[in-house]
């Protein structure tokens, strides 16, 4: 059993909402270098992040081998410094995978974190973990990549977004 926090059906549209502008194309154009941390969640996003060496200090690439949901496996050879798997079963943020992904956020170098299950729901801890100034970018499927860089308000709003989840066991 893995404990997890569930996202309520009555809330979901709203998490499914971008929080921010979308963007197409190679969006990572529009990043500072120097970032304290970048969490790119998304195997479309985490490919076009990996392109950009040293645009920050920490880099976490979030991705599970897929896009839409089907088996299109894009390249998990990324150059990294780390790679390790995390369990995250669909529809929810695993525990344990927010604490790794959180943790990878603090560790200069890049990290590959290859999920097993979906990674997309992983965005919302790495906004609320990201130092300030930090930046996650996640993907908006068939429209592009969305921006997010933190400040306070936007850590506090992920927090209380958290805090809107159901804690539940995934038994799967």
């Amino acid at each position: 059993m893995i404990p997890v926090l569930r996202l309520p059906t009555d809330i979901r549209f709203d998490f499914a909402r971008p929080r921010a502008p979308i963007h197409s194309g190679d969006f990572t154009v529009l990043l500072p270098r120097g970032l304290p941390s970048l969490a790119c969640v998304g195997d479309v996003v985490s490919s076009y992040c990996a392109r950009r060496p040293g645009i920050a200090h920490s880099l976490v690439l979030v991705l599970d081998g897929k896009t839409r949901r089907t088996r299109k496996v894009l390249p998990v050879d990324l150059e990294a410094d780390r790679k390790l798997k995390i369990v995250n079963p669909p529809g929810t943020i695993s525990l344990g995978a927010a604490r790794t992904l959180c943790d990878l956020l603090e560790r200069r170098g890049t990290t590959v974190l290859l999920v097993d299950g979906e990674e997309d729901m992983l965005a919302l801890p790495a906004i609320a973990c990201s130092p300030l100034g930090g930046a996650v970018v996640y993907g908006i499927p068939g429209r592009g990549a969305t921006i997010i860089l933190v400040d306070r308000r936007v850590r506090g709003e992920a927090g209380l977004r958290l805090l809107s989840l159901k804690p539940g066991l995934f038994t799967g």
